[in-house]
């Protein structure tokens, strides 16, 4: 464990662009990183490719490119979510030893 106190907010928005870096902010586990980074590449790629096939079914409603935007913005949340919960946890197990 980090004995650091961890901004939540900074590390929900730098797991958003590097996924899985929360895990080296907050407690240095390259571990978790390595298998955070590969389990969100492989997400990410269903994620698009499941955007792009709801797109191109023969009775798609909505303009081109808004059901990968949907399903990318609920990644992106659940990026932010991981980086901000790992911290606050970091932080309340921190606290409680204080």
């Amino acid at each position: 464990m980090n004995k650091e106190i961890r901004n939540p907010l900074f590390t929900g928005l730098i797991n958003v662009f590097i996924p899985g870096v929360s895990h080296l902010y907050v407690s240095r586990d390259w571990y978790r990183f390595i298998g955070a980074v590969f389990i969100n590449a492989f997400v990410f790629m269903v994620t698009l490719s499941t955007g792009a096939i709801a797109q191109d079914a023969p009775r798609a409603s909505l303009p081109p490119g808004v059901c990968t935007g949907i399903l990318v913005t609920f990644f992106v949340a659940g990026m932010f979510a991981s980086g901000y919960n790992l911290a606050r946890k970091n932080n309340e197990a921190i606290r409680a030893f204080m």
